[in-house]
C-alpha cells in the first residue's frame, strides 16, 4: 500500500531573511541556494540545467528537460529526463535573472549551467562538503536543512504572494494542482483570511473595514436622507429659462 505524502516540516521552511542570511554565508555558491529557494528546483534539476536551457519568451525562464542523478553504489553521475517525464518551463523572479546570467555568461549552449569546479556537472553530496554546508546551516540554527528543503521554502513564497496553486504546480514540476494542495495547503491559511477581509461584508467583514474601503462620494451618497434625494431630483429636473 503506497502511503500518503507527509507536508513539510515547518521548521525546515526558511524565511527570505533567512535565505539571504544562508546564501550569504557561502559566498558564490550562495548563488545555487538562492535559485533554488526561489524556483524549488531540485537538485538533479539544478545540476541538469544547460546554458542553451535560458528562454526570454514570453519573459525570462528556465526550460527543465533533464536531470543529473548520483548513483546509488559508486556515486557517479548521469543524465536522465525529469520525474514523470515531464518538461516545465520556470519564470525567473527579478532576483534570479542576474545570478542566471553570471553563471552562463562566456560559456557555450551546450555547457552546464552551474557546473563544477572541474568542469561537469555538480555532485550534491561534493558541493555541501566543498562550500561547508553543515557549518552554515547550523549558523542559521537550521541543524537538519538539506538542500532539498529549498524547495519548501520556494513554495511557501509563492503560495504567500497569492499564486494559484495551479502556477506553483506548474513551477514545482508537480502532476497535480491537489498534490501541491496536499503538501502545502497549510501554508495559505493566512492568505483565507486577507481574501475574507478584501470581501469586507459577505464574509463578516466589520462594519469599519467596509467604511474605510468605501469611497467618499459613495459614503457622501449613503448618508442622504429621502427629502435630500427628492430636492436633488427635483434639481435636475428644472427645466432651463428658455425652455418655455
Amino acid at each position: 500500500m503506497r502511503l500518503p505524502r507527509l507536508a513539510p516540516a515547518r521548521e525546515r521552511i526558511l524565511t527570505m531573511q533567512e535565505v539571504e542570511a544562508l546564501a550569504e554565508r557561502l559566498g558564490p555558491d550562495g548563488d545555487l541556494v538562492l535559485t533554488m529557494a526561489f524556483l524549488g528546483l531540485r537538485w538533479g534539476e539544478l545540476a541538469g540545467l544547460q546554458v542553451r536551457d535560458r528562454v526570454t519568451v514570453p519573459g525570462q525562464g528556465l526550460r527543465l528537460q533533464r536531470t543529473v542523478l548520483a548513483d546509488s553504489h559508486d556515486g557517479s553521475l548521469y543524465q536522465e529526463t525529469l520525474k514523470g517525464r515531464r518538461a516545465r518551463t520556470v519564470p525567473l523572479p527579478a532576483r534570479i535573472v542576474p545570478i542566471v546570467a553570471k553563471w552562463a555568461e562566456g560559456k557555450e549552449p551546450g555547457a552546464w549551467l552551474f557546473s563544477a569546479p572541474r568542469g561537469g556537472p555538480l555532485s550534491e553530496a561534493n558541493w555541501r562538503r566543498s562550500v561547508g554546508w553543515t557549518a552554515a546551516k547550523k549558523a542559521t540554527g537550521h541543524t537538519t536543512l538539506r538542500p532539498h528543503d529549498l524547495r519548501h521554502t520556494a513554495a511557501s513564497v509563492w503560495l504567500g504572494v497569492g499564486a494559484d496553486p495551479k502556477v506553483v504546480q506548474r513551477v514545482l514540476g508537480h502532476a497535480t494542482a491537489s498534490m501541491t494542495m496536499d503538501l502545502y495547503g497549510h501554508l495559505i491559511d493566512q492568505n483565507l483570511w486577507d481574501a475574507a477581509k478584501r470581501l469586507g461584508g459577505t464574509t463578516g467583514g466589520t462594519k469599519r473595514d467596509r467604511e474605510q474601503q468605501e469611497s467618499p462620494r459613495r459614503r457622501s451618497a449613503r448618508g442622504m436622507t429621502c427629502d435630500d434625494e427628492r430636492s436633488r431630483l427635483s434639481e435636475s429636473n428644472r427645466r432651463p429659462i428658455h425652455y418655455e
